[in-house]
């Protein structure tokens, strides 16, 4: 019995690794999560800031691959075709993941990268810090 049961261990253990469907951040599930976020955060260009165009799903011009830091931390950059008359570029946002306790990940930050000027974007992203958001 001993015999059976070390057999079962050793079989459980070399088989745990190839279980962990969470180890690495699949590209077309960050994808989805990033453009969920988008959807629930969109708004239109104009006002006292100077932007021009609108924050949305359509105006993603391109997602980058996923950047693994670590087998815990990933992020991606994603451009939009959203232009700020303050810093007269293109918007550019890193999307932050890490993997939470029970091993998920979790889009938890939205940084800037480039095209951030306003006062009325540089609040958005402060409140797009700690997000905890679940991708899978």
């Amino acid at each position: 019995m001993k015999k059976i049961n070390l057999l079962l261990m050793i079989f459980c253990v070399a088989l745990l690794p190839a279980c962990d469907s969470n180890k690495k951040l699949d590209q077309s599930n960050s994808e989805k999560v990033i453009k969920e976020f988008v959807r629930n955060n969109a708004f239109n260009g104009g006002g006292n800031w100077g932007q021009q165009g609108s924050f949305n799903e359509s105006s993603i011009t391109s997602i980058e691959p996923i950047s693994q830091f670590s087998e815990n931390d990933a992020s991606q950059i994603v451009h939009f075709n959203y232009r700020d008359a303050f810093a007269g570029e293109n918007l550019s946002l890193k999307f932050n993941f890490k993997k939470n306790i029970d091993k998920h990940w979790m889009l938890i930050s939205v940084t800037s990268v480039a095209g951030v000027g306003s006062d009325g974007m540089a609040n958005r992203l402060q409140k797009w810090e700690n997000l905890n958001t679940m991708t899978q």
